[in-house]
């Protein structure tokens, strides 16, 4: 049975003719383009961070365990998300350690903000968009010319903490991600 899904949309969008919606909320989302942070003043830009910082307590969404020690008007250091993919590797019965994952798709997701990357051929990864709080992180099982989905056709992932780190993955055997990530090297060499 399909869930709910929740996403935000342009204003005036236009759903297709027979996909059910419902507005649950009018957002102002201001853009984070690299262009608008140059031409926008750093005063600007603070009080912007403060507004969301106020809004995510005045909601009850503020993470003390995260902020300890600052309040919502407290300013934290832009970081970027990065960290390494791997899934252990078998042949036959042998265990042949961790090898990267390559080409996998890695998103992170910090309220409305969402921004992925691949890992390259060394499994590594970084988000280029810079965060000042946590993020919500997960694998994605496709890459830029494939998609794993499970039996419904729906899209699989892998879903991580959140966190305001790097996070590392070593995905072992016995689960539905070794297959997907194993599945995801196996059609990258294939491209090769």
């Amino acid at each position: 049975m399909p869930t709910y899904q929740y996403t935000v949309v342009r204003p005036n969008f236009t759903f297709p003719s027979g996909i059910r919606n419902e507005i649950l909320a009018a957002l102002y989302l201001p853009e984070e383009t690299a262009e608008k942070t140059k031409s926008i003043s750093m005063k600007t830009v603070n009080f912007l961070d403060a507004l969301e910082n106020e809004s995510l307590q005045r909601t009850g969404n503020w993470n003390q365990s995260v902020n300890k020690n600052t309040g919502p008007s407290a300013q934290r250091s832009r970081w970027n998300p990065s960290g390494k993919i791997q899934v252990r590797e078998r042949h036959g019965n042998s265990n042949r350690g961790y090898i990267p994952v390559e080409n996998i798709k890695v998103r992170v997701r910090r309220w409305f903000t969402i921004k992925t990357a691949y890992t390259n051929a060394s499994g590594n990864y970084r988000i280029v968009h810079r965060f000042r709080g946590p993020v919500n992180y997960s694998l994605k099982f496709e890459t830029p010319y494939a998609k794993i989905s499970n039996w419904l056709g729906w899209d699989t992932r892998h879903d991580g903490p959140k966190k305001r780190a790097a996070w590392n993955v070593n995905l072992d055997w016995h689960s539905k991600s070794w297959v997907r990530a194993t599945l995801i090297n196996v059609i990258v060499e294939y491209r090769v």
